[in-house]
């Protein structure tokens, strides 16, 4: 184990058991040295003092290797080759290797990886979390959603109001990808109204919605907070055209949003009015992708 090593080649006087908080801070510097040349950790010991131990990267790859790590990876390797042999794959055929769990985050690993498999790239994203969501993977009707950081919203005309309001699309909070598209129509402001502008913003940050769990699936609590603001994309989209029979207040355009699996927003157009665009139900554009959402 690589934390019982790092710990007792910085506490090589200590015989039988090494103590769990020294395990942890042989955990704290291997993460550190992940990212660092050096690492430094404070290190409570049993009669109440605190000992600094510092370690350099280069000195844990000396250790790792008088070890035997890269000769049991080398092992391992063979056994995957082996494995992948008799199911009439060969390793050369990897599209790319995605590395997961902390160790793999040491630069050791990855030259390894590198020298090993030459040519094959290395997917070296969110490797503690691929832990996780692989166990998921295997739990039986256990489906894996991230949600959304930021909220999105639809500039409109309100005819009361005679102003430009915001209507919201998607809270903060909101589970991606989504199950079902987002519905909703849209009429022209006044007669002979040949598109309509389509114009989205970011909700900010002060704005928030309480997520939280019921029977393992992620709801919004709506809270009392202050006038959202609007942080409006920078992105400019072509005119939504409409019939030309479109009257003012009649819904003429039914838009479709959804969440893709990739974080994008999604959006379908159907025309609900006879015209030259279409008839009623015709989809005019789409899938349309809008851009990535945060």
């Amino acid at each position: 184990d690589l934390d019982q090593w790092i710990a007792a080649h910085m506490a090589p006087q200590a015989t039988g058991p090494l103590p769990e908080a020294w395990i942890r801070a042989a955990e704290q510097l291997k993460c550190q040295l992940s990212a660092n040349d050096q690492a430094t950790v404070d290190v409570i010991q049993a009669e109440g003092g605190v000992t600094p131990w510092q370690l350099k990267r280069s000195t844990l790859e000396v250790l790792l290797e008088r070890q035997g790590f890269i000769r049991l990876l080398d092992h391992l390797l063979k056994q995957v080759a082996s494995a992948a042999r008799r199911e009439g794959l060969d390793l050369s055929s990897l599209t790319a290797v995605l590395p997961v769990g902390g160790t793999s985050c040491l630069p050791l690993v990855r030259r390894w990886l590198e020298q090993r498999l030459p040519g094959v790239p290395c997917c070296a994203r969110q490797p503690l979390t691929a832990v996780a969501y692989g166990a998921l993977a295997l739990t039986p009707n256990v489906q894996v959603r991230d949600v959304l950081s930021r909220g999105v919203a639809l500039r409109y005309w309100d005819r009361r109001q005679q102003a430009y309001c915001w209507h919201p699309l998607y809270w903060a909070g909101q589970p991606w990808p989504t199950e079902s598209p987002l519905q909703i129509r849209l009429a022209p402001a006044h007669a002979n109204q040949p598109a309509l502008e389509l114009v989205l913003a970011e909700v900010s940050a002060d704005l928030r919605r309480e997520v939280v769990f019921v029977d393992g699936q992620p709801q919004l609590v709506e809270e009392q907070s202050p006038a959202a603001g609007m942080n409006p994309w920078p992105t400019t989209f072509p005119p939504l055209p409409l019939p030309e029979q479109a009257q003012p207040g009649q819904d003429a355009l039914l838009l479709a949003f959804s969440i893709t699996d990739e974080r994008h927003l999604h959006l379908q157009i159907t025309s609900l009015l006879h015209g030259k665009h279409g008839k009623p139900g015709a989809e005019l554009k789409g899938p349309l992708d809008l851009g990535p959402l945060r």
